[in-house]
């Protein structure tokens, strides 16, 4: 799982500066940034509740209030941020850009962490590494068909086409497969 996070972190790193350049991965990897600091919150309730997970207690007062708290840094990263990067980063506005679509990311990846820690607690880490393989190979390929044509923002659409990938796959395996047999 380790590894394939790392190739889905810095493979598309290494796909975009062929590519289209440094100037577009710099922006790129700022936008990233600024979508991990939104999500160190949905992160650390991850850590909490991969153990109440894996004893069977119930999270899911805790998740949905961070489900709702995820939606509310989707809607900064949409709307405020991206008004004050300019400002802070004036060398980088471009990635202005791509921060509202990364943004959206936010949503999926904290329904991925809650259906990782769900997962993982039951002992069913198959589904979560072939999660994993499924988000590398989704933002590898989508990458190498949007990234010629719309540079940060084909990057940015492939990011979340990734995430999103990877939570329907977490929760369709879920709810079609763990489940029924329980």
């Amino acid at each position: 799982m380790k590894i394939l996070t790392i190739v889905r972190s810095q493979a598309d790193k290494i796909i975009i500066v062929p590519l289209i350049g440094f100037e577009i991965l710099g922006n790129y990897v700022l936008a990233l940034q600024i979508m991990t600091v939104l999500m160190i919150f949905p992160s650390i309730i991850y850590k909490y509740t991969l153990p109440h997970d894996a004893s069977g207690d119930d999270t899911k007062r805790i998740k949905m209030l961070t489900f709702v708290c995820a939606i509310g840094f989707s809607i900064l990263g949409i709307t405020i941020v991206p008004i004050l990067l300019p400002d802070v980063f004036p060398n980088f506005s471009d990635a202005a850009i791509a921060i509202p679509i990364l943004s959206v990311a936010i949503i999926p990846a904290t329904i991925t962490l809650f259906y990782t820690s769900k997962l993982l607690g039951m002992e069913k880490s198959k589904m979560v590494l072939v999660s994993r393989a499924l988000m590398a190979i989704t933002i590898i390929v989508s990458i190498l068909l949007l990234a010629t044509t719309w540079e940060l923002i084909g990057i940015s659409i492939a990011f979340v086409l990734s995430m999103i990938v990877e939570a329907v796959f977490l929760v369709l395996s879920y709810h079609l497969l763990v489940k029924k047999s329980t």
